[in-house]
């Protein structure tokens, strides 16, 4: 999401999902994944630029029939000048998204075909802020086709609809776009999704995903601004993902 972008994998079709779904989202879009009945799922993100970094989590955890459910804490944005560390943002800001901004999440999938499936979901919250009359009520909703190919190649496309809390200014709608390649099963992934549009979450993210085990991912990537997006900075992705299971 805005202000820091995400980061890879999605794996195996949907009749291994429940075994083997590991990532809730590439880079910075949903990868079509579900976690597993009565199973944990935690990732963590940090997004670095000339002059910040920026942090976002996300929890999930597995309700079973295709349901998961979970919290994001995103946009938390800390200063790479010693007197501004962090900062909550005191008032909302049109060009930007809020920060931090607290979601509750909830995500439901259906397996269409053998290879393909198609998810819903939606996060919902509100930035956090000392003062009431700055809240301000965000929403993020998408679905998602996720589709496998040649030997376990994952693609996955859908659409957004969000509001400026999350997004800053800009197109409220747009398209996602992802893939992961694996080069070298259960070694290394190549990673890479895309977001439409001019507002601040108008983005590309290129890299790649190693597993330390069954349980533990690392990801780095390139984070690419789009061409008309005029608020958008290059940066550095990291991200981790812990499972609460074996993915393989």
């Amino acid at each position: 999401m805005a202000y820091y972008c995400k980061f890879f994998f999605f794996f195996i079709s949907y009749n291994f999902f429940s075994v083997l779904s590991a990532q809730q989202n590439l880079f910075n879009i949903p990868s079509g994944d579900i976690t597993p009945e009565k199973k944990f799922f935690y990732q963590h993100q940090l997004n670095f630029y000339s002059d910040k970094f920026e942090s976002k989590s996300h929890i999930v955890y597995g309700l079973g029939k295709g349901w998961d459910i979970g919290f994001n804490l995103i946009n938390s944005g800390f200063s790479l000048q010693k007197q501004h560390l962090f900062k909550f943002q005191e008032a909302p800001v049109s060009e930007t998204p809020l920060q931090p901004i607290a979601l509750f999440t909830a995500q439901k999938s259906f397996k269409l075909h053998e290879k393909f499936q198609f998810n819903i979901g939606t996060q919902l919250g509100s930035n956090i802020n000392r003062y009431s009359d700055n809240l301000r009520f965000a929403h993020y909703s998408y679905g998602v086709g996720l589709l496998e190919v040649f030997n376990h190649w994952k693609i996955t496309f859908g659409g957004y609809y969000s509001n400026d809390i999350i997004k800053g200014r800009g197109n409220d709608a747009g398209f996602l776009f992802g893939y992961e390649i694996p080069i070298v099963s259960h070694k290394f992934y190549l990673m890479a999704d895309f977001i439409s549009g001019n507002n601040s979450q108008g983005i590309s993210a290129i890299g790649f995903m190693i597993p330390a085990n069954k349980k533990v991912q690392f990801c780095l990537g390139a984070i690419v601004p789009n061409i008309n997006n005029s608020k958008g900075e290059y940066g550095v992705v990291f991200e981790l993902n812990l499972l609460g299971w074996d993915y393989w």
